[in-house]
């Protein structure tokens, strides 16, 4: 009888207080600003430095989204809305070539969910995932600054929106292999031909697809 595989996993929310040169980059950005909160990241790519979210941006009493001043890596690609004082923005944020080499610890199997943003000196983030991958996050958060509080909960995932559960990357792999006939019997792509498609190794396209197809079965049979 083969092992049972459990693919439990955990929402983990940080509160974390930066250190330098971070905490001069976040006093700039709150710079007549209360809050930023980031309602949905569009785009994550560790690998080359670049986020999108759509963020609310708050102003402090008197300020409009004129006078936001973020730091150089970070801009407001536009403006969605306005309500009062706060604004509905596209933000991208690009890192310099000398952050680039952190930003790539941060390259790790989660789920980057919400609540995530900046208030006062703290900075929140929240990620889905299993132990082992939110042990090398806590690892690469420790370059950028110190925990203050942790709150850690079952993560949970509706099976109308079963694909949600999934990381980018496996989302990406499993997609790709049923495209491409991997899961057609008999198959158009093996698992090395389908590696080649998305650019990764084959072990790398066998551990995605294995961890995607468990998460996708524990979902579907949740309660059996």
């Amino acid at each position: 009888m083969g092992a049972h595989i459990e693919y439990l996993m955990r929402k983990m929310i940080i509160e974390l207080g930066l250190k330098p040169p971070f905490d001069k980059m976040l006093e700039q950005a709150l710079h007549n600003v209360e809050s930023y909160t980031i309602i949905e990241m569009v785009r994550i790519d560790f690998q080359h430095g670049v986020k999108v979210g759509v963020m609310e941006v708050t102003m402090r009493e008197g300020v409009t989204i004129e006078e936001l001043a973020l730091p150089p890596p970070a801009e407001v690609v536009s403006v969605i809305q306005s309500s009062g004082r706060t604004y509905t923005c596209v933000v991208q944020v690009q890192a310099p070539k000398e952050m680039l080499g952190l930003f790539q610890e941060f390259d790790l199997d989660l789920i980057w969910d919400t609540p995530m943003g900046f208030s006062g000196d703290t900075l929140v983030l929240s990620v889905v995932g299993e132990d082992e991958e939110l042990r090398k996050l806590m690892g690469a958060i420790e370059k950028i600054g110190e925990v203050k509080q942790i709150h850690v909960q079952p993560a949970s995932f509706h099976q109308d929106d079963m694909l949600a559960n999934l990381t980018g990357r496996q989302r990406e792999v499993l997609i790709a292999a049923k495209r491409h006939g991997y899961y057609d019997y008999p198959r158009r792509m093996n698992a090395e031909e389908l590696a080649e498609r998305v650019g990764v190794s084959k072990a790398t396209v066998v551990e995605h697809l294995r961890k995607a197809e468990g998460r996708l079965m524990e979902t579907l049979l949740a309660g059996y």
